[in-house]
């Protein structure tokens, strides 16, 4: 797989377009006011133990306080500890912690922070860095991520593109506006409809037009095989995590929800975030689990998704 980067300032986000071998691939959004500090690793004091929730909560960094969820070792009031951000606190959670007992605290008084990474070059280590043939970088943003690379002591290919429309002029913004509309045509008919919610992401598949009266079952089994790379390239498009529910139009032949399963799962394999395929529940909904890193795009955009 070789990518190339496209970069430039949206409103105060960082936006990154990934392209795979000249496809897009995903969209990434960074907050330039306030950076996702996940994977960084802090040193951190346990400061209360609740067995009743199963969790160890843990003070860290000036004093903010996170959790370690499922504790895999007896902890101390006091201990002191290394601790990685899973996941950043937002506005009414708490930072989800894990414990990096491999790391060594020499020197307590050391430093709170041990190790800190842009979440630019996360990305970048995740894709692999030996991948990436090409930094498409637009305007101010040059010298910050070329600053960011450098310092990293990262041989890279990096194209500066001073003119303004590094995203529209590459057919990207359209794509970008398209990854956060609820509905989404399909190639050969048809649509989806994804909703996000707190809690999970639905998606309802629809045909249009009549439906044939023979061989309708083939019918749907086509339609909803042709939807399977839509669907996959939307769910990493848009960076969705948690459980997601796909509504496929109702199959009765098990080999076709079985070919179903297994072309979801090949198309899962160019996915670098952890996804499990669970196939159909006994209500007929296609179930997939998601362990995003990071939230969906429209998450991270809040209200500003609406003007683009």
């Amino acid at each position: 797989m070789r990518y190339e980067l496209y970069i430039d300032q949206f409103h105060h986000f960082m936006r990154v377009a990934i392209l795979e071998n000249n496809q897009l691939y995903t969209f990434r959004l960074f907050d330039l006011q306030q950076l996702d500090r996940s994977g960084s690793i802090y040193l951190g004091k346990v400061q209360r133990i609740a067995p009743s929730l199963n969790a160890i909560f843990v003070t860290f960094s000036n004093n903010e306080i996170g959790f370690l969820k499922s504790p895999k070792r007896a902890f101390h009031e006091g201990e002191i500890i290394a601790v990685e951000i899973i996941k950043d606190k937002s506005d009414d959670k708490k930072a989800l912690l894990k414990e990096r007992s491999d790391i060594k605290i020499a020197d307590q008084k050391k430093s709170i922070i041990l190790e800190a990474k842009h979440p630019l070059l996360r990305l970048c280590e995740k894709l692999k860095f030996s991948n990436i043939d090409t930094f498409h970088i637009e305007g101010d943003l040059f010298f910050q991520v070329k600053s960011l690379l450098q310092s990293n002591a990262l041989d890279l290919k990096i194209q500066f593109c001073a003119l303004p429309g590094l995203f529209k002029n590459n057919d990207l913004d359209h794509i970008f506006s398209e990854f956060n509309d609820e509905f989404v045509a399909l190639p050969k008919g048809g649509n989806l409809l994804i909703e996000e919610g707190q809690t999970l992401t639905a998606i309802d598949l629809n045909m249009e037009g009549e439906r044939p009266e023979k061989s309708f079952e083939d019918a749907i089994f086509l339609f909803n095989l042709n939807a399977c790379t839509t669907i996959i390239e939307h769910i990493i498009g848009r960076n969705l995590g948690g459980l997601i529910l796909i509504d496929f139009i109702r199959m009765k032949n098990q080999d076709h929800k079985n070919q179903i399963i297994q072309k979801m799962r090949t198309l899962k394999q160019k996915d670098m975030v952890d996804c499990d395929i669970l196939g159909f529940t006994k209500a007929g909904l296609f179930e997939i689990v998601r362990y995003g890193d990071r939230q969906s795009l429209k998450s991270v955009l809040g209200d500003l998704w609406k003007k683009i």
